[in-house]
Order: structure tokens, then sequence, then C-alpha cells
């Protein structure tokens, strides 16, 4: 049977193409055919490799008001009241089910019987060297991950032609950013199970390249995603909207209560030794804010950039 495997990637590093490279060799021992989607270009060196290689300028990662990924954190507030802090990340999952839809589209032309959609940075262990061997086909896989374990991913799914031009028609935008779906690409993946008639794995695959080794949106330089703090006597949250009539709150919690504490907004200052998770309004929106400052113990922390190169923040007490 002719057997191709189509590759989504993001390949930023020289330890990612890397990967890639030596995943592609493995495939093609096996009698695996190789086509790649990338939105980064390679050269010939790396190109050369694959029998199929696609460079698209498409990226599509989605953010407010699109759709973006929702965390929050909660603690308990002042005089009995919860507080609760909202980050919206920037959504990387249509991105990825939109590679799998272009890739999909395309080998769908070519002469095949086998689809594998790919991960660049999938573990080809034993397991799946076997499935791959065995001829089968029309089967969804498990994923585990430093993150947890999904009933389905992108990792690695087979499929025959005529699901490979299924699942590439149930991909669609406006599904995807639909808020009655909320979905995000585990889950979707996953529900071709039944839509299509899919078989089920019991094995869980695995990739190779661990994002906490990146920064990025969801793996950033902080600890703690809801604290910008660069300072050890507090931390510190702000909310951002970027509507013209909401105006910024700022929130200090876990403070020293040993330091002095100023906040500055535009070369003023709003407040002075604020309490523990009290949510301090100001007068300034996202589109008259210039210079977000904090002063403490005599020693000035400027966390302007932080602010704009958020997404979406919000502070709920109740």
């Amino acid at each position: 049977m002719k057997k191709i495997a189509l590759i989504s990637t993001f390949c930023d590093t020289d330890e990612k193409i890397q990967v890639l490279i030596n995943n592609t060799k493995i495939l093609k021992s096996l009698g695996v055919d190789v086509m790649v989607n990338s939105p980064i270009p390679f050269d010939t060196t790396i190109s050369s490799h694959f029998d199929f290689y696609f460079q698209t300028k498409e990226n599509p990662i989605l953010s407010w008001p699109e759709r973006i990924m929702a965390h929050w954190k909660t603690y308990p507030g002042p005089n009995g009241k919860e507080t609760r802090m909202v980050r919206g990340l920037k959504d990387y999952g249509w991105a990825a089910l939109y590679q799998m839809k272009k890739l999909s589209e395309i080998a769908s032309t070519f002469d095949y019987d086998i689809f594998y959609h790919v991960t660049y940075d999938i573990d080809i262990d034993s397991n799946i060297i076997e499935e791959i061997v065995s001829n089968k086909f029309n089967i969804i896989y498990p994923v585990k991950t430093e993150h947890g374990t999904w009933p389905a991913s992108p990792v690695f799914c087979s499929f025959d032609k005529n699901n490979l031009k299924n699942i590439a028609n149930d991909i669609e935008y406006q599904k995807y950013i639909d808020s009655s779906h909320g979905m995000i690409p585990e889950d979707w993946i996953f529900s071709w199970i039944e839509k299509f008639n899919l078989t089920h794995s019991s094995y869980y695959v695995k990739d190779k390249i661990s994002l906490s080794k990146y920064e990025n949106e969801y793996s950033t330089k902080f600890k703690d995603i809801f604290d910008f703090s660069e300072d050890d006597n507090y931390s510190l949250f702000f909310t951002k909207d970027k509507s013209v009539e909401v105006e910024i709150s700022v929130m200090f919690y876990q403070i020293n209560k040993n330091s002095k504490i100023s906040l500055i907004v535009n070369g003023e200052i709003i407040s002075e030794d604020p309490k523990d998770l009290e949510v301090i309004k100001t007068n300034i929106t996202h589109n008259t804010l210039q210079k977000i400052e904090v002063i403490s113990d005599g020693v000035l922390k400027d966390y302007t950039k932080l602010y704009f190169d958020c997404v979406f923040n919000e502070i709920y007490q109740y």
C-alpha cells in the first residue's frame, strides 16, 4: 500500500529542524513518503529530505477578539470576596488545525492509500512503527505530554483518502471560533471518531520537544502567568481591554508588608501603599496609556511593555 506522512511544522530552532529531519528519515525507511508544510522557509539542505515541501506565509494564530485561550486563578479576597484573575493568551489551535486542513486538501489529490497526519516532533517508537508496518488506518490516537493527557491529538492519526477529505471539509474557521463549540484541536480531532466511524486506539503517542524549553505565550519567563512583577516585594496583575471606554485596573498581591509601594501611571502617582488584593481603578484606558510603573523601596520598574504585550486580562471580585 502507498503511504504518506503529512507533517505539520513550526521549526524555528536548529533542534526542532534536526528532530524533523530525523523523523523524516525514520518514516522514509518504513516506506512512507513525506509531505511537509512550513510557515518558516527551509533551505534546500533541509527541504531535500522531503518528497513534497510546501512553504507558506500563513500561520493563523488567533487573538482577541477572534478567540483566545482563557486561564484563571482565584484567591480569597478582602471582606469575604473572591478575587479571580483571568488571562487570555493567543490561540495557537487554529494554526494547527489549519495546517492539517491544507495538507489534507493537497495530499488528497495524490495517489496514496494511507495518509498519516503527524507533528514534526512525534516520538516514533516501536508501537508507532508497528502501526505503520501493519498498514492500519482510520485510527485516532490519544496523546500524553508534559501538560497532561488527551483522548486525541494531531501528533499522530491515520486516514484513508475518503476520510482525509472528510476531515479537510470538517475543519472550518467559523465553526472553530464559534463560542458555542469552544473546542481545542484535541476535542475537534476526537469528534471525528464518531462522526466518521474511526477507531480509537488505546496507545498514547508522545512528542519529543518540551514546550517549557522555549519562551512563548504558554511558557514565559514568568513562573506564574498571572504575576507580571519583576520585584520580589510584590506580585502584580493588571487588566487589559482595548475597548476605548474600559479603564485599566491594577492589583498587587502577596505584598511584602515591610515594603513601600507606589503605582505610577502616565507619570502620576495613582496609589501609594496599596492593600493586598485591592483592585486599583485608574482613569486611563488602553488608548490613553503611555506608561505604567511601580516604585518599591525606591526601586522603579517599568511594566509598560509587559502591558502592551498582553492579549486580554480581567479581574473579577464577587
